[in-house]
């Protein structure tokens, strides 16, 4: 009876909160168009709140849906009516620093001054705000997230985020349980992440060179002595990857469906563990699953929450308008808002929102020869691939300008396998003699500001969105240039992949996918070839 209340109460709450909410946001956005410019704190509290009544009805609808534990709902129970508690704050700021229609020119001007009394006390409601937006997305994500990954059925999500979220949300609340992450933007990358989790949980064999690292981890998962796990399967875009060749100890060889479905042997449904898959690909995701009820779209970024999110990423004031205009003009991409974000924050005061969208606007045909080009794999992001290529021509024209050794160590980097691209293997490889002093950490520090490169936890190793490296390689070869990238690269993993000995064996399983990416590099020197011939014979 009490969980009856509680639900009762949080729900019946939250009407109140959004109806509430949204006649104070009216009365923000009637004062806005009606009286001129409101100041500064309030717009920032004007942007956050559409966000915060999307929270709230996302927060409805998962209660709704019967998704989310009596447990959660109690503990956001009081994060509900703080929110309340915010709005009504800020309810009566407003009554007492904007004027209205009807105030005189007198009664405007008390108000005008005495509401600079109100921005630090406004500025806290936005923080506080800010801290419910964050806590209420992640239960419901979390929620929707535990919901169709209960049990031990295969389920899908699209976004890598609620996925990270997810486990995080699994090790909170059950620290004992195994999580697991498995890249599948190939098969050289779903393999090493099995071996990561052979290797972290010390299974015995697991770094012998003839160990089929598969079966081995398939079997300790089954094992329901080795207690309970989850496994999130990353990126699973490309049916390809999943033709994985379990007939190393079936002996079949059957077409792409079967193979599939015999790696899909490989991924254990245990009553012990649950396993979550994100990809782009419906199709993909359907024929992994084997239905569409298990498949849940996450849609994309809308306009209330990319302004948030160019708030967040931008400091000082710009244009609503301007704001509007950019995020549309981006198509609402994060990456995108990520790069041009950082390229306004590197160059401000003199780069500001308003020029960006100029800037946008002169690259066109430029553009136009990236897109005309067939990106193969890149175009299931649609408009997303137009969004990420015009902000990363802009970024990299400036640093082009500013920085040339930062380019180049960006196109060398290009060619690498997107993740996993070790500094070992870059510095000393990309500079040319006239930028010999150059400074590796400055270059990457450059590279990374931009948002083209990000690292990982250690530092050591680095990675690029798909779409950087896509644009970035198209540009090189418009520009002629991409033969002589191509030459250096397999020049640098010739040099750098060992011979498979045991006692390489290490080496040789951390290069790997970058030894396989040299695939795509055949250079057409003489010299060049041996050595791209060179790699591929030591990676077979």
């Amino acid at each position: 009876m009490a969980e009856a209340l509680a639900v009762v109460g949080i729900v019946a709450n939250i009407i109140q909160l959004v109806d509430f909410g949204s006649r104070v946001l009216k009365r923000l956005e009637e004062y806005q168009s009606k009286l001129g410019e409101i100041p500064e704190v309030f717009r920032h509290i004007k942007a956050e709140l559409p966000v915060l009544l999307d929270a709230l009805r996302q927060t409805k609808a998962a209660i709704d849906a019967g998704c989310m534990q009596d447990e959660t709902k109690k503990a956001l129970l009081p994060a509900v009516e703080g929110c309340g508690v915010q709005i009504k704050s800020l309810d009566d700021v407003i009554v007492k620093a904007l004027p209205v229609s009807g105030d005189s020119w007198a009664r405007r001007g008390r108000k005008a001054l005495g509401s600079l009394r109100y921005d630090a006390k406004v500025e806290k409601i936005t923080a506080v705000v800010r801290g419910y937006i964050q806590t209420l997305t992640y239960h419901a994500a979390a929620s929707s997230t535990l919901r169709h990954s209960a049990g031990h059925k295969l389920k899908l999500k699209r976004k890598s985020q609620l996925a990270v979220e997810y486990s995080y949300r699994v090790r909170e609340k059950s620290p004992a349980t195994w999580v697991f992450w498995v890249h599948a933007g190939s098969i050289a990358r779903f393999e090493e992440g099995y071996r990561k989790i052979a290797e972290r949980a010390k299974l015995p064999g697991w770094d012998q060179p003839d160990v089929d690292i598969l079966r081995l981890v398939y079997s300790w998962l089954c094992d329901e002595a080795n207690g309970r796990w989850v496994v999130i399967i990353d990126n699973a875009d490309d049916l390809g990857v999943f033709s994985c060749p379990l007939n190393r100890y079936k002996g079949s060889k059957g077409d792409v469906s079967s193979n599939a479905a015999a790696l899909l042997e490989s991924l254990p449904q245990s009553p012990n563990g649950s396993i979550l898959i994100t990809s782009r690909s419906r199709d993909v995701a359907f024929r992994l699953t084997g239905s569409y009820a298990d498949i849940i779209r996450v849609h994309q970024m809308d306009q209330s929450h990319a302004l948030a999110l160019l708030r967040n990423k931008l400091e000082g004031s710009f244009e609503q308008d301007d704001a509007v205009a950019l995020v549309e003009a981006l198509d609402y991409m994060p990456l995108a808002i990520t790069q041009a974000t950082s390229y306004i924050s590197q160059r401000a005061p003199r780069a500001t929102v308003s020029r960006y969208l100029q800037d946008l606007g002169k690259d066109d045909r430029d553009r136009a020869k990236l897109l005309d080009i067939d990106i193969g794999d890149s175009r299931r992001d649609g408009t997303a691939s137009n969004s990420i290529i015009a902000t990363w021509q802009i970024s990299f024209k400036h640093i082009r300008r500013e920085r040339p050794s930062a380019t180049r160590l960006l196109s060398l980097m290009s060619l690498f396998d997107r993740r996993g691209i070790p500094e070992s293997l870059l510095c000393g490889r990309y500079q040319e003699d006239n930028d010999a002093s150059s400074d590796f950490e400055d270059n990457l520090n450059t590279l990374m500001s931009f948002s083209l490169v990000a690292t990982d936890v250690e530092g050591h190793q680095f990675e690029m969105h798909r779409l950087v490296q896509f644009s970035t390689r198209k540009w090189l070869e418009l520009q002629g240039e991409l033969e002589g990238w191509r030459e250096k690269y397999v020049t640098l993993m010739d040099d750098s992949y060992p011979v498979g000995r045991h006692e390489n064996w290490k080496a040789c399983q951390a290069l790997f996918p970058h030894a396989q990416a040299a695939v795509a590099c055949q250079p057409t020197d003489g010299g060049a070839i041996e050595a791209w011939a060179s790699v591929l014979f030591k990676a077979a």
